[in-house]
């Protein structure tokens, strides 16, 4: 008795066509990139987005608009002087940051005969203090 031959056509062409298919399938999808990191860029232009004027100056400047301001201009020749307004500062910020105060501001101005020391005595006030604070041009704003 002679054996007969199957043939599986329906399996002959998925073996063939599937292969194909993935593969065309595969070239026209583009992958997405990957951002681990969002970086917002401050602006003061209003044509570009809302998110990157809110990081801003003036996005800062009009969130504290109805702030109770207080400013001081760290501009003076004698060392006394300058101690004094560090520790005013230091006693501003103490007295914000225990009573919660939510509407008031602390704006200090760097004059241009400030040395780097200044400045950096003033980033490690900042950076001790519970309160929100921004660098901006030559002041540094301190609010809750």
């Amino acid at each position: 008795m002679k054996t007969r031959k199957i043939f599986y056509t329906p399996g002959v062409f998925s073996l063939l066509i599937v292969p194909l298919l993935f593969f065309w399938y595969l070239d026209s999808v583009t992958p997405k990139p990957v951002f681990a990191i969002k970086i917002f860029v401050p602006t003061d232009n209003p044509q570009y987005r809302s998110e990157l004027l809110d990081f801003s100056g003036q996005g800062l400047m009009h969130s504290i608009r109805f702030f109770k301001k207080t400013e001081l201009i760290l501009k003076s020749n004698t060392a006394n002087i300058l101690e004094q307004k560090f520790d005013f500062i230091v006693h501003k910020i103490q007295r914000l940051s225990f009573t919660d105060i939510k509407n008031e501001a602390l704006i200090v101005r760097l004059g241009p005969e400030n040395t780097l020391n200044d400045f950096i005595r003033l980033a490690d006030i900042a950076n001790y203090t519970a309160l929100k604070h921004c660098f901006l041009g030559r002041c540094v704003v301190f609010f809750e």
